[in-house]
């Protein structure tokens, strides 16, 4: 996965350039389940991907949908713009009316090299209060972000967002490196 600018990959320049509507700074390209999620994901394996100048990997589960029973290893990551490792249950609940909140489980992250990550988003795994993800394994995950940290952020308390549109900067800066956990039942290593 890359988020150079389009065709400089072909072309061997690998061009940065790429602006969102804001004027910054933000490329795009990563492996991401959902947005929507009224299907669901099930019994899925990834292996042996690089992930360059892009975002990271992104699970989400906010429309009712089961994820579960995913394996995702061998990974490499350089200049990750955003966090590395994003599980999220939320309740937007866009789709039919009616159904449940989802359940995102039985996931397995093992031999992840992640460098020069951005330090103001650590990588998260989040439910939602009275729905935990449930039963997360990581193995062999290093992380290597670009430091910067301050006082402040440390202090910050990112608000739940239940309800919104699930992305990795939806909580803004993060107090933590590494990862930033909560609503979660059964993390664990190998």
């Amino acid at each position: 996965m890359s988020g150079y600018d389009e065709g400089t990959l072909l072309d061997g320049t690998y061009k940065r350039e790429f602006r969102n509507q804001n004027g910054t700074f933000s490329p795009t390209g990563r492996i991401k389940f959902g947005t929507e999620s009224n299907g669901g994901f099930k019994n899925i394996t990834i292996t042996n991907c690089v992930f360059d100048y892009c975002r990271g990997l992104a699970l989400e589960s906010v429309d009712g949908a089961l994820l579960e029973d995913v394996t995702i290893s061998n990974i490499t990551m350089r200049d990750v713009s955003n966090c590395p490792i994003f599980l999220r249950l939320g309740s937007r609940m866009r789709g039919p009316a009616g159904p449940p909140v989802g359940e995102l489980r039985r996931v397995t992250l093992s031999n992840f090299v992640v460098y020069n990550a951005e330090p103001k988003y650590a990588s998260i795994i989040s439910g939602i209060p009275g729905h935990d993800i449930e039963d997360i394994t990581l193995s062999n995950i290093r992380i290597y972000y670009k430091g910067g940290g301050t006082k402040q952020q440390a202090a910050l308390d990112p608000p739940e967002k239940e309800t919104d549109y699930p992305e990795p900067t939806m909580f803004g800066e993060i107090p933590v490196y590494g990862f930033f956990v909560r609503h979660v039942r059964g993390l664990g290593d190998e």
